[in-house]
Order: structure tokens, then sequence, then C-alpha cells
């Protein structure tokens, strides 16, 4: 059995845990943001309600622009359209969420 990484976000007093890859790109949620209830992965941008889980948006395309461009050696930028071309192919799916508890243990 594959072992999952999990993550638990704490929105307004409610804990909401959630797979913590995003199910576009594979990449670590973690390292993203949260902002109230939207997850946004740090790698593509995809964006993902933590509540529910349901998708809120598809990756974002970079754009770069002309002046930068002109400093970029032209392998890199075929390089990032190929890596554009296939990101665009990959279904961004709902996140993975799980049900939490939260026990009060007095001692």
């Amino acid at each position: 059995m594959k072992e999952k990484k999990g993550a638990i976000a704490n929105v307004e007093g409610t804990f909401y845990a959630f797979n913590d890859r995003c199910p576009h790109s594979n990449a670590p949620l973690h390292l993203g943001t949260l902002q109230s209830k939207v997850i946004r992965c740090a790698a593509h941008f995809s964006s993902f309600d933590v509540t529910t889980g349901k998708k809120l948006s598809d990756p974002k395309e970079l754009s770069i622009s002309p002046e930068i461009q002109k400093k970029m050696p032209a392998n890199f930028l075929q390089m990032a359209g190929k890596m554009v071309e296939i990101t665009r192919q990959i279904e961004t799916l709902d996140l993975e969420t799980y049900e939490t508890k939260v026990r009060t243990i007095e001692y």
C-alpha cells in the first residue's frame, strides 16, 4: 500500500484534512498558500476548496514579458513552451479530503 501524505487546515476554527499532493502535478500543497478555505498549489497555481475538495481553478500559465524573453536562452523558451503544452493536457481533479475528529484530552 502506497503511503499518503496529508495536510490539515484550520478554517475559522474547523479542521479539514486533505491529501498534501496536488491532483494536477503531484506537487506538495503545503508549499502553496492558504487563504480562508482556498489552497493554491505553488507549482502550477491550481486552487482547491479545502472544506469540500472541489477544484476551483485549473493551472495558470505564466507569461514572460518580451524584455525578459530576450535575456533567456532560446532553448529555455522552447523547453518552457513544451512544458506548457504538456501541462494543458493534464486533467486537474478534485482534491482528496478526509474526515477529521478533534478530541479534547484532559490531564
